[in-house]
């Protein structure tokens, strides 16, 4: 988690600093810091709704209430 927070200030330092300055480097520069983070957030996404998964089992109840649960929230 703390990984993913520092790759999140990282990218918004770049995005200030690119938006201020407007230059092609620096753009470039949070473009590939944008990619890396969406790259890590998608693998996190990943872990955590694998392991969701996982401790449900096969227990389509469980499963379905989950689904439930987050869709309400969201």
């Amino acid at each position: 988690m703390e990984e993913w927070s520092c790759a999140k200030r990282d990218l918004r330092c770049a995005e200030r600093r690119w938006r201020k300055t407007r230059l092609i480097v620096h753009r470039q520069i949070y473009t590939t810091l944008r990619v890396g983070y969406r790259r890590q957030l998608a693998a996190t996404k990943v872990t955590y709704f694998c392991s969701v998964i996982r401790e449900a089992g096969h227990n389509m109840k469980t499963m379905h209430c989950w689904a439930i649960c987050t869709s309400s929230v969201a």
